[in-house]
């Protein structure tokens, strides 16, 4: 998780979170003492009416700390937005505008419900859908059993569930920008795409330094560093996640080393596994190819995988064939 500062919590009377500082608003918070006034998003979600216990902290990512609430009588999610400066108001403009969205496409997107504040601290709190399993990434770490025909089948499927979520997405113009496993969420076995604070419309012309976890962005934002991320640029992170949806481990796990991406940017990719499907290797590798242009769309890489055939499958003589000059 991000080293950004936390927020302070403490316990109330009546076993809600809320900010430590009651007369002094931190100012690693979005609050509204720094948003203009012009700029300052409704609130649809009375606070009163969210129960959020300290002791149920989820998790921590770059832009707050996420708690399991209850609200109306429903389980939820409450994201409490740590950001600030002119960048931080952006990507929390951008998320909440793609939120808005999701309420036609729930199938595939994270449910929003709605926008709440802290009365005294004005820090905001997204109100999403809980999704019982957590992130991909965990879910996988949990789910390490050889690839049945079954399972087989059920990874398949979370990556239909993921590329729908990019179809929605890319119909509404919207590019995600960020896509890797802690960014996709398992909810009743599905994959539900959430975080959208660094997407942006395919319209916009703004440039944007690099910014998200190195194995998953594509080549030629590292390479350009102010080269716009489009909607390839989902596919190439899509193709990061078939491979790691196969094995379970996440791309290049374990290294931090400065020429990592010099090595992406110069082609190094995951190696093929024994046992994978040639048309699954076939289409991550698309997916990931190093020019954007020879990427498939979210739509045509769907109908790839609709099609799919799970034989023949990668085999130790043609991991040989690839690799043995060079393993």
């Amino acid at each position: 998780m991000s080293g950004n500062p936390e927020i302070n919590v403490v316990k109330s009377p009546n076993d809600t979170v809320q900010s430590s500082a009651q007369n002094n608003i931190s100012s690693n918070h979005l609050s509204t003492s720094f948003i203009p006034a012009n700029l300052q998003p409704s609130c649809d979600i009375d606070r009163s009416t969210l129960s959020i216990s300290e002791s149920d902290y989820v998790a921590e990512g770059g832009y707050g700390r996420v708690y399991k609430a209850k609200w109306n009588g429903k389980l939820v999610a409450a994201k409490f937005i740590s950001r600030r400066g002119p960048e931080q108001l952006k990507d929390f403009a951008r998320e909440l505008r793609a939120l808005r969205k999701s309420k036609d496409c729930l199938e595939h997107i994270i449910e929003f419900f709605g926008l709440s504040k802290e009365p005294v601290t004005g820090d905001y709190i997204l109100v999403m859908q809980y999704a019982d399993s957590g992130t991909l990434k965990n879910y996988l770490e949990n789910h390490t059993e050889p690839n049945t025909r079954e399972l087989l089948d059920q990874r398949i499927d979370l990556c239909k569930d993921i590329l729908k979520g990019l179809v929605f997405l890319h119909g509404e113009r919207i590019i995600h920008r960020d896509l890797h496993s802690n960014n996709v969420l398992i909810h009743l076995g599905k994959a539900l795409l959430a975080d959208f604070g660094l997407s942006k419309s395919v319209l916009s012309q703004e440039s944007t330094i690099v910014r998200g976890m190195h194995p998953y962005v594509d080549p030629e934002v590292l390479n350009y560093f102010k080269y716009p991320p489009k909607e390839s640029s989902d596919i190439y992170s899509f193709g990061v996640l078939m491979w790691e949806i196969y094995t379970c481990i996440p791309s290049f796990s374990g290294r931090r080393d400065r020429d990592l991406v010099n090595d992406i940017c110069n082609g190094v990719r995951e190696k093929r596994k024994v046992g994978m499907p040639t048309d699954y290797v076939n289409l991550y590798e698309k997916c990931w190819n190093k020019k954007p242009l020879s990427r498939p769309t979210a739509k045509d890489a769907l109908e790839d995988l609709e099609t799919l055939k799970l034989k023949p499958t990668i085999t130790e003589d043609d991991l040989q064939s690839i690799y043995g000059m060079i393993s």
